[in-house]
């Protein structure tokens, strides 16, 4: 599953275009909460396996699609 999130990257871009299947979060307080949760869930030992991080190039509030493991018994 992780092996297919590369692809959803390749389809990011202006949430009015039929063909974008990710659009950008709504401004830099959607950044910083998601950066913040990201750390949270590292602080409670999870970890991130794929994205987790603003995407690089792209101008607007993009971030990759996340997938994180966390331990339930922590």
């Amino acid at each position: 599953m992780v092996k297919a999130y590369p692809k959803f990257s390749d389809r990011m871009g202006d949430p009015l275009d039929p063909n974008t299947l990710l659009g950008p979060l709504h401004n830099q307080m959607g950044i910083d909460n998601y950066e913040k949760g990201i750390e949270n869930i590292k602080a409670q030992g999870g970890k991130v396996l794929y994205g987790g991080e603003r995407v690089k190039g792209m101008e607007g509030n993009y971030v990759l699609p996340t997938i994180v493991e966390i331990n339930h018994d922590a």
